[in-house]
């Protein structure tokens, strides 16, 4: 493992240890899910983990005090962030990382969290409202310059979102979100995820948390990991082409020993 991967382990390891303290549920998605089916670990050319929690636990896991959490760590809610893009982030604040990705961010070394939303009990009625509330996210995103805008279109509802406020966009957001309970949907999906309808599943794919071995820990991901990680990438033991083994985070500066307040006050910003 490489310095900022053995860092965001030891983040990981804390919220593990608060989740359990708390009967809060997590698991593992995306590439870190990926990762610890096929590597056991960390993708090796990955530096991040990603994790999800059902609506009801994300909230409850949002606001934790902060006497109850490490004094390094910080947990950002979606509405505190520098950026809002509908899910949160836990932070090593004794850190900074800045990474390029769609303008400069500056920050501490972070996981984010991912909220999971209730959607429908039927396919298609899920798939509709999932693209509707897709369109909200959009639109949350386009606010802050965060989307692809590659359609008339998403032209025309980039030019809307820019002359709303980013907080108004989020509550738009968060009130559809709201409708649909998770443990009582029979489809659900990270709606703020970058995969799109791949996204939407059957919560009984999530399920009952499951341990797996990551770089000789254990931490919870998906009941049935194969349907998952074929619903998101299809044949997903097969290993990429060796140009595309690389991170798609853009981090140009680490600094591990230093608070990032501290670099963003040296710099004024």
């Amino acid at each position: 493992m490489n310095n900022l991967q053995i860092s965001i382990l030891q983040i990981m390891e804390s919220i593990h240890a608060i989740c359990e303290k708390e009967k809060i549920t997590y698991y593992m998605v995306g590439g870190t899910m990926l990762g610890a089916v096929r590597h056991q670990g960390f993708i090796p050319w990955d530096d991040d983990i990603d994790i999800s929690m059902p609506r009801p636990d994300f909230e409850r896991f949002i606001s934790i005090q902060k006497k109850d959490i490490p004094d390094w760590m910080e947990i950002i809610p979606p509405e505190r962030g520098m950026v809002n893009m509908g899910y949160a982030k836990v932070v090593n604040k004794n850190t900074t990382i800045v990474e390029d990705y769609k303008g400069i961010r500056v920050g501490g070394v972070f996981i984010d969290v991912f909220p999971l939303d209730g959607i429908a009990d039927s396919y298609s009625a899920a798939k509709r409202r999932l693209k509707l509330i897709k369109m909200r996210t959009f639109m949350l995103r386009a606010n802050q310059g965060l989307s692809r805008i590659d359609s008339i279109p998403r032209k025309v509802m980039a030019f809307i979102a820019k002359n709303l406020s980013k907080e108004w966009l989020y509550r738009w957001y968060y009130a559809a979100v709201k409708k649909k309970n998770f443990y009582g949907s029979k489809f659900v999906a990270n709606t703020v995820g970058v995969y799109e309808i791949k996204e939407l599943t059957e919560k009984r794919i999530y399920g009952t948390p499951q341990l797996f071995p990551f770089e000789n820990r254990r931490f919870y991901g998906v009941e049935f990991p194969d349907e998952f990680l074929k619903g998101l990438y299809g044949d997903y033991m097969t290993l990429p082409p060796k140009e595309k083994r690389v991170s798609q985070h853009g981090v140009i500066h680490l600094d591990l020993n230093k608070p990032y307040r501290d670099y963003l006050n040296e710099r004024g910003s």
